[in-house]
């Protein structure tokens, strides 16, 4: 059998169907870059090996997206292989467009039809005998549903289509559409016996789209996943994991002291290597809750309708609805959301890689998880929501600020609307694992490493000898030149210093850090009490501890999403996002910590500093996006005339 290409309109179930023919876990959804590229994996199909391709979600083959040109060019590549089409029984009419074109190259196709069961009205073999190729109605989540579809594959083939309105497809994209459509209303006029629902447009959706609800129900919404990720659910999964590691330090720690190790060895397993990874692992229940919130609600439909919502708004600021998916993804991870502006226009790229890093990804929940539990304890929840709006309001403000000065229009946002489905428990749970997985499998190697140098360069002296005094280290020498930086935001301890430059790292690593430097374990309790003992190696006061937090929240994302930032931007808009977010972070944490204190005449002073600081990083920022294109003739200066093509 040759290799099957999966062709499909977004949200039609195509990359669904590459997960039950394979077995995969690919990630499904309904928005741009959830497949920008290929996706490659061999199935056993009846008994034979062969290939199944997955290629971006499109709507037509004429090349108007960065996902439109990976398909045509790679079924220019595989004219002879075998194409399942996937449309959506609920929206027929519209998916047959790319159906047809893909008949008009010539290709070998069977129709699969997805969502069948949903649709009762459609004449599945009057539409198979007017398009003489094989049309099976499937569901794609289930695998007894697709063996028909497998059958086809089987007997498939050369197929000879005659089209009728082939000879007068002209070469004029918006003639040959009129022509095409003219004949797929002929054919849904015969094969649709009554007229099937539009999505979006049910009572349910009149009250998320009514302009009085609709952002009251979405910040209920995300208070909702906050309480459950944060609140008893979140918090006793978390104590019930601590517990777990706490008796892995006392089990390892009796063995070791029975083997009469040497005290550094010990002290660097069970503080370095146990007690890091303890401090992090104890907060995957809640990270694990917040993707599941996440992916109910996408599944659910939700979120696609939050992108309608939000897009007039968005437009206003240099965005569309499509920046909405990313900034979503924002926050279970950076490096991740970053990946899925591939699909958009460099500008609108830009301008969201921009505004990601104030979405607050997961890896700074356990900083947020822990310095509530130290200094607030019974508004946690409030706190931690109020971060995370905090960050998105100020990044929409700047993003607007930079909008307004630049002058540009905003691209069309063109996305299905999903029906409202209630995700099943097992794909929820599936989603679970997989996010867990996904996320020990990103942190924990670089946690154990991360772990070990912080511990090597806290515990060794200049000289390479141990110390058990924290102030000789190397780490603490390097850190006190840098700590007088933030004292003006209450928090120039030199360790707090030193958990900030490894969050540049991973930010996972700051709460790992903290228990290094105050030598608590893996013991999360211990370590907030910790945090407001004076004479800990790391303490705050309440107006430092809100100051910390504001940073953590604002300043540069982890060195893996930088590097995703250089390679799906650039290099230079990589680096500019590093010192723009420590800019606007310091600023921030300055002006709020000084708001909470008492204001004394220095601090008015710095605070003028700062703002005058604030005004100049803005105005670099709208020069940034003002700048004109580079003249090759004025050997790289800025010319006044329009010497390249944009």
């Amino acid at each position: 059998m040759n290799n099957i290409i999966l062709v499909g309109n977004p949200n039609t179930g195509k990359t669904t169907l590459f997960n039950t023919l394979t077995k995969s876990n690919n990630h499904v959804g309904n928005w741009h870059g959830v497949t920008v590229d290929v996706s490659e994996k061999l199935a056993d199909i009846r008994g034979e090996k062969c290939k199944i391709c997955d290629l971006p979600g499109i709507y037509s083959l004429n090349s108007y997206t960065p996902e439109e040109e990976v398909a045509i060019k790679y079924l220019n590549a595989h004219k002879g292989d075998l194409i399942v089409n996937i449309c959506d029984a609920n929206n027929l009419q519209r998916n047959l467009q790319l159906t047809l074109q893909l008949l008009e190259m010539g290709h070998r196709i069977v129709v699969a039809v997805n969502m069948a069961n949903e649709v009762k009205n459609i004449n599945y073999s009057k539409l198979a005998s007017t398009l003489k190729v094989p049309v099976i109605p499937i569901d794609a989540r289930k695998k007894k549903s697709v063996a028909g579809l497998l059958e086809s594959l089987n007997n498939i083939q050369h197929q000879q289509v005659y089209l009728p309105y082939i000879n007068k497809l002209t070469g004029k994209i918006e003639e040959d559409i009129l022509s095409r459509y003219s004949f797929i209303d002929k054919i849904v006029s015969e094969v649709i016996t009554s007229e099937l629902k539009t999505y979006g447009t049910s009572r349910i959706d009149k009250v998320l789209y009514n302009k009085f609800l609709a952002v009251p129900i979405f910040l209920l919404v995300m208070l909702t996943v906050f309480i459950i990720t944060f609140g008893a659910i979140g918090q006793n999964f978390s104590i019930l994991i601590e517990g777990w590691f706490a008796k892995l330090v006392d089990v390892v720690s009796d063995f070791l002291i029975k083997l009469n190790i040497s005290p550094w060895a010990y002290s660097l397993l069970v503080q370095g290597v146990i007690g890091g990874m303890g401090s992090v692992v104890s907060f995957l229940p809640q990270i694990v809750l917040l993707f599941m919130c996440m992916n109910f609600l996408e599944d659910l439909g939700y979120l696609s309708r939050v992108a309608f919502m939000f897009d007039n708004s968005l437009k206003k600021i240099g965005l569309t609805g499509k920046s909405v998916f990313s900034l979503v993804l924002g926050f279970g991870c950076t490096t991740t959301a970053m990946l899925t502006t591939t699909g958009l226009d460099k500008r609108t790229q830009k301008r969201t890689a921009m505004l990601l890093p104030f979405a607050s990804c997961s890896a700074k929940l356990p900083v947020y998880a822990l310095i509530c539990a130290a200094f607030f304890a019974k508004n946690k929840v409030l706190v931690v929501f109020s971060l995370y709006l905090f960050g998105v309001i100020l990044g929409l403000i700047i993003t607007a600020i930079t909008n307004k000065l630049s002058k540009q229009k905003s691209s069309p946002f063109i996305m299905e609307i999903p029906p409202i489905r209630v995700p099943t428990l097992s794909k929820t749970l599936k989603n679970a694992k997989t996010n867990a997985f996904n996320f020990v499998k990103r942190v924990g190697g670089t946690l154990v490493v991360c772990s070990v140098v912080v511990w090597v360069l806290s515990n060794l002296t200049f000289g390479f000898k141990y110390t058990v005094n924290p102030e000789e280290s190397i780490l603490c020498g390097l850190a006190k030149y840098i700590a007088v930086l933030f004292k003006p935001l209450g928090f120039g301890n030199t360790w707090a210093v030193v958990a900030l430059l490894v969050g540049i790292v991973a930010k996972e690593m700051v709460v790992s850090c903290l228990s290094i430097a105050n030598g608590v374990g893996a013991s999360l309790e211990a370590l907030a009490a910790s945090l407001t003992l004076t004479t800990s190696a790391v303490s705050f006061t309440t107006a430092g501890a809100i100051s910390f937090l504001v940073f953590i929240l604002l300043y540069s994302p982890c060195v893996s999403a930088l590097s995703v930032t250089a390679r799906e931007v650039s290099r230079k808009f990589a680096v500019f996002s590093f010192v723009f977010q420590f800019v606007i972070a310091y600023g921030c944490s300055f002006v709020i910590y000084n708001l909470i204190s008492a204001f004394y005449a220095k601090q008015i002073i710095e605070a003028l500093i700062t703002i005058i600081v604030l005004a100049v990083c803005i105005v670099f920022v709208v020069r940034y996006f003002k700048q004109k294109n580079k003249c090759i003739a004025c050997k790289g200066s800025y010319c006044e005339k329009n010497c390249l093509q944009k």
